[in-house]
């Protein structure tokens, strides 16, 4: 298969990715209006849309990333001009329904809440995650992910090591779910008093298990992670697709 054809399938899967990401937050807007509350579709589409990015994330930078603190640093800027308007827009509209009555939150009887939303800090206290925009803690959490992910990239880079070294990235992902599990028992039994949902360091470890799950799936498909069938499979697959499109065409 001819390189511009690889990179016509690579941009095809990368706009799929990025079309379901649309759908899971057009049903989280479905479910916060009422639409349908059974079954508890809005987390779930939230963790779906976390997922997508994280895969995304990986097919669109992994291995191109540097890791300086400027290359972080404008990646973080770039990605706070795109989310801010958003929070800043929802934030103002959630303090105008305040003041009207229409919702609880009051900025006059919440100054500190109302300070730490306005610069996206009130994820990291269960008192105030939920403050004036409830949903805001969603944009927190992912400008937090999108920020870190040129250091997992560095980290993911670091465990290949010179040679072929997935198999030191299956065991990074491995002790990442034990890390997960380990949280969710301990929060389970009341050792550690967080919001799993919304709690930026965990929502990071979601984020940072399926980047590296992307980061495989990318070693597979090149036919350099440890399935090492991957290569000859996915290209059959991808023939198999080619010739099945272009014979329906005709």
């Amino acid at each position: 298969m001819s390189e511009q054809a690889q990179v016509d399938i690579r941009r095809e899967r990368i706009n799929s990715l990025f079309g379901l990401k649309v759908v899971a937050l057009a049903i989280v807007f479905g479910w916060h209006l009422g639409v349908f509350t059974r079954p508890d579709l809005g987390a779930r589409m939230v963790e779906f849309f976390f997922a997508c990015s994280g895969v995304l994330e990986a097919m669109r930078h992994f291995g191109t990333y540097s890791y300086t603190l400027e290359e972080t640093y404008e990646n973080f800027k770039r990605r706070l001009a795109k989310i801010y308007p958003v929070h800043l827009l929802t934030f103002v509209l959630a303090v105008i329904l305040g003041q009207l009555g229409v919702t609880a939150w009051v900025f006059s009887r919440n100054k500190v809440a109302g300070v730490l939303s306005l610069f996206m800090l009130q994820v990291w206290d269960a008192r105030t995650m939920f403050a004036f925009n409830g949903v805001s803690w969603f944009l927190c959490d992912l400008l937090i992910c999108y920020a870190f992910t040129p250091f997992m990239s560095y980290v993911v880079q670091r465990a290949r090591g010179k040679g072929d070294g997935w198999q030191r990235v299956w065991l990074l992902l491995t002790l990442t779910i034990a890390l997960r599990v380990v949280i969710d028992i301990a929060v389970g039994h009341g050792a550690v008093a967080i919001a799993v949902h919304t709690f930026p360091p965990v929502r990071l470890l979601d984020y940072f298990m399926v980047y590296v799950c992307g980061c495989l799936l990318l070693g597979w498909r090149e036919g350099r992670g440890p399935v090492r069938l991957g290569r000859p499979v996915q290209t059959a697959i991808e023939v198999t697709r080619f010739s099945s499109t272009h014979g329906s065409s005709t």
